[in-house]
Parts: C-alpha cells; sequence; structure tokens
C-alpha cells in the first residue's frame, strides 16, 4: 500500500475544499462591498438611525404607521431603510461562512500542519477585522455618516478581502505541491527593482484615490439624502477644489502607471492580475468621468466603488502572483 499516495491524496482533497472556503469568502467580501455600494449611491446610509437594531426592531417596518413612537415619521423611506437592513444581512452572513471555515480548518489533516497554522491565524485575524468592522458600522450610524469613519470602515473590509486572499493562495500552493507539478514556466519573473517601484507608486495612489474618494462621497451623500439640495450636475462645483483636484491627479496617474505595469507584465507570473488590474482602473476612471460630468449617476456611484473593490483585488492578487513566482525559483 503506498501511504505516501494516500497523504497526498488526502492533502490535495483537503486543501480544495479550504481554498473552496476561502474562496467564497472573497466573493461574499466583495458582494458586501458591492452592498455598502448601493447603500451609499442610494444615499440609504441612514436608512436605520439606530444600531443594531433598525426602527427599534430587528426587522425594519414598511410603512411610517408601524414605527414605534420615538421615531419621526417624516424621516422615514421605505426603500433606504430596506436598502440599508438588506446590507447589514449581507454583513451578518459573513459570520456563518467563518465558522464554517474554521470548522473545515479543525479537520485538517495533520500533515497540513505549517499550513493550518498559517491560515488559522488569518482567520483569526479576519474574524477580529470582522468584529471590528460590524462595530465601526455601528459608530458610523451614530455619528451620522461621520467621513473619517466611512473612510476606515471602507479600508477594513479591504483588509479582510487581503486576509481571505492570502488564506486561498496558501491553499493552491497546498494543491500544486500535492499535485508535485508547476505552472507552464514563463519567459521571466520580473521581480525587478523597477517594477517594485511601479507597484509601491500604484499602492500609494490607491491608497490616496480611496482615501480621497471616500471624502468626497462623506460630502456628496447629504445632498443625495436632502430634498432640498441642488441639482446633481451642480454637486460637482460643490466640492472642495483641493479635494477634486487631488482625485483628478492621482486618478490621472494610476491610469498611466497601471497601465505601462500591465504592458509590462505580459510575460510574466502576474500577467493575468496585471491586466486585471489595469482593466479596473481604467472603467473606474471612465466611471468617474461619468460621474463629473452627468450629475452623480447612482448606478454609476455604486459601480465607480466596485471597481474600486476589484482593483484592490488585483493589487493584492499581483503581489501574491510575485511571491509564489519568487518562491519556485
Amino acid at each position: 500500500m503506498n501511504f505516501k499516495s494516500q497523504d497526498q491524496d488526502a492533502t490535495l482533497q483537503n486543501a480544495s475544499k479550504l481554498l473552496f472556503w476561502a474562496r467564497a469568502a472573497i466573493l461574499w467580501t466583495l458582494l458586501i462591498i458591492a452592498a455598502g455600494a448601493v447603500v451609499r449611491a442610494s444615499g440609504s446610509g441612514l436608512g436605520c438611525p439606530d444600531w443594531p437594531k433598525c426602527f427599534g426592531g430587528w426587522v425594519p417596518p414598511t410603512q411610517p404607521s408601524e414605527l414605534p413612537p420615538e421615531f419621526d415619521a417624516a424621516h422615514f423611506n421605505a426603500v433606504q431603510t430596506w436598502t440599508e437592513y438588506l446590507n447589514r444581512v449581507v454583513g451578518v452572513l459573513l459570520g456563518p461562512l467563518l465558522l464554517i471555515y474554521a470548522y473545515r480548518l479543525a479537520r485538517a489533516p495533520r500533515q497540513d500542519h505549517y499550513a493550518r497554522l498559517k491560515c488559522g491565524l488569518l482567520l483569526a485575524a479576519a474574524t477580529l477585522a470582522t468584529a471590528f468592522q460590524a462595530w465601526l458600522g455601528g459608530r458610523v450610524v451614530q455619528t451620522e455618516l461621520d467621513g473619517t469613519l466611512i473612510t476606515a470602515h471602507f479600508l477594513v473590509a479591504f483588509l479582510i478581502l487581503a486576509l481571505f486572499q492570502v488564506s486561498a493562495h496558501i491553499w493552491g500552493a497546498a494543491i500544486e505541491g500535492a499535485r508535485r507539478a508547476k505552472p507552464p514556466a514563463l519567459v521571466e519573473v520580473r521581480l525587478t527593482k523597477l517594477n517594485m517601484l511601479f507597484l509601491l507608486l500604484m499602492g500609494i495612489l490607491l491608497v490616496l484615490q480611496v482615501a480621497l474618494g471616500s471624502e468626497i462621497r462623506s460630502l456628496i451623500e447629504p445632498l443625495a439624502m436632502s430634498s432640498g439640495s441642488p441639482a446633481r450636475q451642480e454637486w460637482i462645483g460643490l466640492l472642495p477644489k483641493a479635494i477634486d483636484f487631488a482625485h483628478r491627479k492621482t486618478a490621472l496617474g494610476l491610469v498611466v502607471l497601471a497601465g505601462v505595469f500591465s504592458f509590462t507584465q505580459q510575460k510574466t507570473d502576474a500577467r493575468r492580475s496585471a491586466m486585471g488590474f489595469g482593466v479596473s482602473i481604467w472603467l473606474q476612471a471612465g466611471v468617474g468621468i461619468s460621474l463629473a460630468y452627468f450629475g452623480f449617476p447612482p448606478i454609476a456611484q455604486g459601480l465607480h466603488v466596485l471597481l474600486c473593490a476589484l482593483s484592490v483585488y488585483f493589487y493584492i492578487e499581483i503581489w501574491l502572483a510575485w511571491r509564489n513566482a519568487k518562491s519556485r525559483v
């Protein structure tokens, strides 16, 4: 009996299952970010004025007559309330997914000890970050959409996404090792100082874009929620000139760097992630132009946030692809 072959089969089977759950967590985190984008685009951030309940109950009302007496019916909008409520439900459902992943991780074979340990630490960090994210969401509501807290809320979501991506790459590497096969050799890895500089600059610009974009959204959101606000076409003129200028120029720099970088990575292990990053940045810039010149269409606002999340996702994938390539050299 070939015990070594049995061990490899067990490792392959277990790693495949855990890779599935890590990827499921990645997709669900992206869904949470997308749901948050819909909330912001529709001006539903205060659709539920309290937290963790919504208008005093675990299930929100559907009409003003169902409101508890301590809430003003004039501030009730059923569409915005249920938009925010469903956003919270999507976020809460990440919890059961984490439990399933933890259960599968605990049942992993002993020969996967090192991968289990690393992914266990990553899962613990993701769980703590998720709990902190829930608390932060409550603070955002309690402070009536404080801009700084909204930006922090956004960045913590990206941290959770990154933790799941690293876990997925660990199990992907375990599968590769169990199969005793390397991916097809590419012409070169190109882990050059110039490319590292490109990636570092793009990371700095990406963080600035997220921070500036979140600040702009925090300035726009009160206008979206107010019935007496100026027309959408006038919103761009109400933004602080310095913030608007910085947002546009960093976007332009990111578009140029992403284009050059994706072109230079076509024969490397990072080619797919680099192309995904470039395309998401270019699309994000195009949607940003539509926001500036077509009066902040709500659909474009949500799409802009989702493309930002995809940019961050592909950026992290580039780093992980380079790390895996370096480990095989």
